[in-house]
Order: structure tokens, then C-alpha cells, then sequence
């Protein structure tokens, strides 16, 4: 009877094992197939209003994949579309290496400024921090991603927060309190980051792999993807592939050890307070109201999840706009932003301004203009004849900063009362 039940038992088993194995390649299959359409999806020339009803359904069909995976415990089959708990972010695995690392109890000492051997620059946590905050949110400490619902300066995901916050803390705090408390971000942020950095800092690794492992963990929950070109989706909305988004976060990086731009960080800590802060929703500025923040959002005319680069400020056709030092202008024009112009000046080193949505310029696309500072370098709402440029959104400006790298940095209110009104903000 006893050799009868274990017979019986390991039969079982084997049915069980079976099944399992079988799941697992259709969920694996579907998942693929899922990826090969939304890439069809993200072609240009499928039209946007039904593009974007396709992906939804697809989006549902991927969720069910997931949650399917992930109740038959399946760390080995990706799931997209996943908002992480644990340790990991946006990522493309249940389970990340990471985890068991920070286990260790050397990894969980307290974060410092990691120091690897044989590295001629000491690997700032706090610029790192600074770098990830512009990736992620514009430095918005208000900011909940939609599709996620990821929070806050650093967009660190919900399910974290109470583990985290005990760690970096010693008490738990609930989401309200996570989102309404810029310090407790930092302090929460600063314990988590630098637990990485102390785990990806080792012998033989660059300054920008070290950087760019630690962004992968942020963004992906595991460090040997960084340089992953594979795109990632939320939602059915496509997001950069792990190597953009770490590449950026480098490239901020380097914005933030650049003593390019302490001449003009000197110059901000003149201003008044509330001109050194970033705008606000809603928020009057020079008499115009913002509209649209700098951080991800759902594009206002193709519903696609984009990082909006910029600040808008609603404001009538033909409103001027000012130089804020000597410098140069340079005027473009594309279907999307219309006519634009980029300022430059040496007073503000490594920095492009971008003023676009203009309604006309000191001189024509593809053109350059030597100007002086308070003097009129355009007028902002649009196209002549087209005062919705930006189409459906109305006139406005919008105002983007980009640094010497190429990443577009945060717009403080002080910029735009600058170019509004020509006068600094003080």
C-alpha cells in the first residue's frame, strides 16, 4: 500500500512538472508575440487613435499574461508591464540578482560615498541622486507615474515604500506621508542608492559602468542589463530601452560634476525663492498660467506616454519675449513645435535655451542672431495663420533647457519670468 501511494505521489508530481513546463512555454510564447506586435504598434504609419486602442487591448492581454506568471511562480519569464515590489523597479523580471546581494550583510551597512579601488574619481551618491531625480521626474517630489503609479522625486514604486522607509528610517511610513515630505524622500532615496553603489563599486569597473549599473538597478532591478537596448513598456505604452535611459542618467550625471555650470547656480541662489523653485501646475507667472510641467505625461494630441522636456506657459499669439543676456538666437522650425529659436550666451555656459511654439522670430529658419540683453528675440502662440501650433493644446510657450551632454535639465519659475518679462528675477 505504502509503495502503491508513493508510486501515485511521484506520478503526480510528474503531471505537475509537466503542466508547469507546459504553461510556461505558452506564456513564454505569448509574451514574445506580444512584444513582436507592439513594435509593429510603434511603427509610425499606424495611425494614432487606433494604434492606441489596439495597445490597450494588448496591454490587457500582457497584464493577465503576467499575473497568470507570476501566481505559478515563474521568475524566469518576463513580465511586462509588471509594477515591481521588493527591490526592484521597472523591471523586466519578477526577481533580480539584486536582492539576494543586498541580503548580504555588508551590502546593508550604511550608504557612504563609494570609494572603489583604483579609480582616479571618487563616485558622488549625492550627484547620482541629483541625476536619477532629473530622469525621473523633472526633480518633482509630487510627481505619481500613471501607469505605475511609481511617486515622488525619485519614482520609487508603492509597493517599496513601507520596506524601504524601515530600513532607511526604522519605522514604516504609508504612501501620503512618502509623497507630501520632499526630506523623507531624500533620506529614503539616499539609503537605497547608495546600497547599490556600494554593491556595483567594485575593482576594474568604469566610472560610467559603475553609474550606469546602478541607474539599470533603479530602472530595471538588475545591473547586468544596462546596456539592454530591448524597448520596455508600462501599460502599453512603449518607455526607453534600459541602455537610453541609463545612458541619460550618465550624461546628467556628468551635467552635475561640471563646474561649467556654477557660475549660473550662483546666479539662481540670487534670486528670490520661490523664482529658485520649479513651477507649479497651475501657478501664474509673469500673468500667464503654467499648463504642462517638465516629466512624463500622456501627449495631450497622440496619447502616447512621453517625457514632456519643458515647462508650458499658456500666453495669447504675439506675446514678446526677451534675451536674458548677450547672445546668440538661433531660429528652426518643425512640424511638431512650429517655429522655435535657441538662445545662447556665455553668461550661461553649457546651456541651450529652447523658446518654442513662436508666432515669429528676428530672422528666418535655419539663421542665426548676434542680440542684446531686454532685447525682443521673439513672439511667442504659434505659426503665423496656425495660432494652435502644438495643435488641439492652444497657444502657448514652451520653454526647455538643455545642458552641454544633451539631457534636458529642470526649468526653474525664474527662467521663464526672465524671457517673459525681460527682467531677472530677484
Amino acid at each position: 500500500m505504502t509503495t502503491q501511494l508513493l508510486n501515485l505521489e511521484e506520478e503526480i508530481t510528474r503531471l505537475e512538472t509537466e503542466l508547469r513546463l507546459y504553461k510556461e512555454l505558452k506564456l513564454t510564447r505569448i509574451e514574445r508575440r506580444i512584444n513582436e506586435l507592439l513594435d509593429q504598434l510603434d511603427n509610425p504609419a499606424t495611425p494614432q487613435t487606433k494604434g492606441q486602442r489596439l495597445r490597450e487591448r494588448l496591454g490587457i492581454v500582457a497584464a493577465t499574461v503576467a499575473l497568470t506568471a507570476l501566481s505559478q511562480g515563474h521568475p524566469e519569464i518576463p513580465l511586462i508591464f509588471q509594477q515591481p515590489t521588493n527591490h526592484e523597479q521597472v523591471s523586466p523580471k519578477f526577481s533580480s540578482s539584486s536582492d539576494q546581494d543586498l541580503g548580504k550583510a555588508e551590502s546593508r551597512k550604511a550608504p557612504s560615498l563609494a570609494k572603489p579601488e583604483a579609480k582616479e574619481e571618487q563616485i558622488s551618491l549625492l550627484k547620482l541622486m541629483k541625476a536619477i531625480a532629473s530622469q525621473e521626474s523633472g526633480g518633482r517630489s509630487d510627481l505619481i507615474n500613471q501607469d505605475s503609479g511609481a511617486s515622488g522625486k525619485w519614482q520609487v514604486m508603492p509597493a517599496n515604500i513601507p520596506a524601504w522607509s524601515r530600513e532607511a528610517l526604522g519605522r514604516e511610513v504609508t504612501h501620503e506621508e512618502f509623497i507630501h515630505s520632499p526630506e523623507i524622500q531624500q533620506q529614503v532615496v539616499k539609503h537605497r542608492l547608495g546600497l547599490y553603489l556600494n554593491q556595483e563599486s567594485t575593482l576594474g569597473r568604469s566610472e560610467e559602468e559603475i553609474v550606469r549599473r546602478v541607474a539599470s538597478l533603479w530602472y530595471s532591478g538588475q545591473a547586468r542589463l544596462w546596456d539592454s537596448t530591448k524597448p520596455q513598456y508600462s501599460n502599453g505604452r512603449r518607455y526607453p530601452s534600459i541602455a537610453e535611459y541609463t545612458e541619460s542618467v550618465w550624461n546628467l550625471y556628468q551635467d552635475a560634476k561640471t563646474p561649467k555650470y556654477s557660475s549660473t547656480k550662483a546666479l539662481i541662489s540670487t534670486w528670490s525663492e520661490k523664482f529658485q523653485q520649479d513651477p507649479e501646475l497651475g501657478q501664474t507667472i509673469a500673468g500667464f498660467e503654467v499648463t504642462s510641467l517638465k516629466g512624463w505625461r500622456t501627449h495631450p494630441i497622440t496619447g502616447v506616454r512621453t517625457m514632456h522636456q519643458g515647462v508650458d506657459v499658456a500666453m495669447p499669439v504675439g506675446t514678446p519675449l526677451y534675451a536674458i543676456a548677450d547672445g546668440t538666437v538661433e531660429y528652426g522650425r518643425n512640424e511638431i513645435a512650429g517655429l522655435y529659436a535657441s538662445f545662447t550666451s556665455d553668461k550661461f555656459p553649457g546651456l541651450a535655451f529652447k523658446l518654442v511654439h513662436l508666432s515669429q522670430g528676428l530672422a528666418e529658419p535655419g539663421t542665426k542672431r548676434e542680440v542684446k540683453q531686454g532685447e525682443v528675440i521673439g513672439w511667442s502662440g504659434g505659426e503665423k495663420g496656425n495660432p494652435n501650433s502644438g495643435r488641439s493644446t492652444g497657444p502657448h510657450l514652451h520653454l526647455g533647457i538643455k545642458g552641454e551632454s544633451g539631457n534636458w535639465l529642470r526649468v526653474r519659475s525664474g527662467w521663464l519670468h526672465w524671457f517673459i518679462t525681460g527682467k531677472e528675477p530677484r
